[in-house]
């Protein structure tokens, strides 16, 4: 964090990432009977609205760093939506180009926020295999290969995904908690929250 005149400011949105507060539910606990501490971490406080920002600035920084995301490049993902908003929120905010492949089930509001962010959206039908070339997988693979110098993130493959979540999310619950706590639940997408705190606990 820079400080000028005494005020302190990120040097862009990406920085605001992680570090939410653990939240104590007070009131559930005692609906339910139950004899426990319960603790939500609301990622929703992330800059594009869910735990996905943490996952995918990792894994862009990562890209950068080793040379395979060039400056004013083009990055290429399929999602259905939170990935997209995390990753869109990242290109507008470094000049990169985004392209993305969503399936025709997600809402126009989805698509629109994409857009929003600058980024390219191609909407492909929901009712085919995934490994027909019209699935929204399949397709944002062959935008990859059809875009010279463009990087792919394939986060349900990624084993940066988790990386990310090994090294980031896990770390921050373990350090919020003492290490004192029995049990860890998370909601599964690509499974990479789960599986990176759950490897590091």
């Amino acid at each position: 964090m820079n400080e000028i005149k005494n005020k302190y400011y990120l040097d862009n949105i990406i920085e605001a990432t992680g570090n939410i507060p653990l939240v104590k539910l007070n009131r559930m606990p005692k609906k339910y009977g139950v004899k426990a501490s319960i603790f939500v971490k609301p990622e929703f406080l992330n800059p594009s609205g869910s735990v996905k920002d943490r996952m995918a600035s990792y894994i862009l920084k990562k890209a950068i760093q080793k040379g395979e995301l060039k400056p004013g490049g083009t990055i290429v993902e399929g999602t259905s939506g939170n990935t997209g908003a995390a990753v869109a929120m990242f290109a507008a905010a470094f000049g990169f180009k985004a392209i993305f492949t969503i399936p025709d089930k997600m809402s126009d509001e989805k698509i629109n926020a994409l857009k929003a962010f600058g980024a390219e959206v191609h909407v492909c039908p929901t009712a085919v295999p995934a490994e027909s070339p019209d699935s929204y997988y399949e397709t944002a693979k062959r935008l990859h290969r059809e875009t010279p110098g463009s990087y792919y993130i394939g986060q349900y493959f990624n084993l940066d995904n988790i990386e990310a979540h090994y090294n980031l999310t896990g770390p921050e619950i373990w350090k919020e908690t003492g290490g004192d706590f029995d049990v860890f639940i998370g909601g599964i997408g690509t499974g990479g929250a789960v599986s990176g705190a759950g490897r590091y606990f």
